[in-house]
């Protein structure tokens, strides 16, 4: 996501093919039903700030919480 910053500065690509880009490599780690189900994912993300607004970066705690082994330790990451 970080590469993407300068993506989106250089206008190479807009944030709806970085959008599309983001679905597919989601739908290609998660089994997911449909790209809406996807779409409602990412978006939770952003609402939840690990992603910053227009997809530039994510919060510095992401990772972490990403590899917490119990719901219990990603908790107390952002508590």
């Amino acid at each position: 996501m970080d590469d993407n910053k300068s993506v989106i500065t250089n206008k190479e690509k807009s944030i709806s093919e970085l959008y599309k880009e983001l679905q597919e490599m989601v739908a290609s780690v998660f089994e997911k039903s449909n790209y809406t189900s996807i779409r409602k994912s990412i978006n939770q993300f952003a609402e939840l700030r690990f992603i910053q607004p227009n997809f530039e970066s994510y919060h510095n705690l992401t990772h972490r919480s990403l590899n917490a082994s119990t719901d219990e330790k990603r908790g107390l990451i952002f508590s």
